[in-house]
């Protein structure tokens, strides 16, 4: 047959992460796929399964490693500040400021 089935909306399989690097990786690789859809959609039309579909993966493997689209949000905002501080902190230690 030379006809090819599409299906929209279904991510490529993707391989199981075993090792505790790989699914760390796959986590990141979420959480990465989610701040960019977060900037593109904002917070409340943001969903699970978009965040699964960004991620190309079942929106049940998202579930594996988030329980909610906060819990996302809040690791990513909990992320961004922990870089903001340490970049303040190298700042002020350059400058002989720390209170370290």
């Amino acid at each position: 047959c030379g006809f090819h089935h599409v299906v929209i909306g279904f991510a490529p399989r993707q391989h199981r992460a075993r090792l505790s690097h790989q699914k760390e990786a796959r986590r990141q690789e979420i959480l990465k796929s989610a701040l960019k859809l977060f900037e593109i959609k904002g917070y409340d039309e943001l969903t699970m399964a978009s965040i699964a579909m960004g991620s190309k993966l079942a929106k049940g493997t998202i579930y594996i490693y988030f329980n909610t689209k906060e819990e996302i949000f809040l690791e990513l905002v909990e992320a961004m500040l922990l870089g903001w501080f340490e970049a303040m902190d190298e700042g002020l230690r350059r400058t002989g400021r720390s209170q370290s």
